[in-house]
């Protein structure tokens, strides 16, 4: 069972749908530990649970998942929690596989984010996102966009082999229409680069940076969106400091982004 998902009752009905099937056993697989893929784990009980070794941790302990994901260890469900904090008990290091599933590093939404693929199906998780979703969040999640990015350029090179491609939040895509969904993420992540570049006037803290680049995507905000969109950015301005194109200083009582001078 690949990502069980949410909520957390539907580990119930996947269990009763596995039994009329005559299957005893389970073996979960996650692609990554955020609460959309995992919150039915508890209520499905499988026998074993697989997951990249980076994201263990996040599975088995919700405030870590929490905290790599929005920046706060909240110990109880808030409103800025997407879903309910749910344990991955027993979560163990997925290495190239498991069974007739294997194993394909797409890092980028999250530092541990594997790709599964059986035959020519390769379900991507939240390496790419559908064109409803992107629309919607404006800001797609990438907690390390550079990576996202190299995860997406591997995709088309598979897309390009014949494989297709099934992602969480989009369709079951191949030939053409997987290369442009792929295409589209990367397209985005490239239009939020050059935002927060020709958005960025004086000094601004990365949430107003977020808020700006959302506003001008037509991306919903509030609170939890905003969160999440600034994991985004700030991926974006570490690698504009890296390149000499912004420079961080103080402004106030706060960490603020400006534009370099040599730049």
């Amino acid at each position: 069972m690949v990502d069980p998902g949410y909520p957390p009752k539907r580990g119930k009905l996947l269990r009763k749908a596995l039994k009329k099937l005559g299957v005893g056993e389970v073996v979960a697989i996650l692609t990554h530990a955020h609460g959309d893929h995992v919150a039915a784990l508890e209520t499905l009980e499988p026998d074993e649970v697989y997951v990249h070794p980076a994201e263990i941790g996040s599975a088995l302990i919700p405030e870590c998942r929490e905290a790599l994901a929005l920046g706060y260890p909240f110990h109880a469900k808030t409103d800025l929690m997407l879903f309910e904090p749910v344990s991955a008990r027993r979560a163990k290091p997925l290495g190239s596989g498991v069974g007739p599933i294997e194993a394909i590093p797409l890092p980028g939404h999250t530092f541990g984010h594997t790709g599964l693929l059986f035959g020519k199906l390769l379900y991507v998780g939240d390496a790419v996102f559908g064109e409803k979703l992107l629309s919607k969040v404006g800001v797609p999640y990438f907690a390390d966009h550079r990576a996202a990015l190299a995860s997406m350029e591997l995709l088309l090179e598979r897309v390009k082999g014949g494989e297709a491609l099934l992602l969480s939040h989009g369709p079951l895509a191949s030939g053409h229409e997987a290369a442009r969904l792929v295409e589209l993420n990367i397209e985005r992540l490239a239009e939020v680069r050059r935002l927060v570049l020709s958005l960025l006037r004086g000094a601004m803290s990365d949430y107003e940076v977020a808020y700006a680049v959302l506003q001008h995507l037509g991306g919903e905000v509030n609170p939890t969106a905003l969160l999440l969109a600034t994991v985004t950015v700030r991926s974006v301005l570490a690698e504009l400091y890296e390149e000499g194109l912004i420079e961080p200083c103080i402004d106030g009582k706060r960490l603020a982004w400006r534009l370099a001078r040599q730049a």
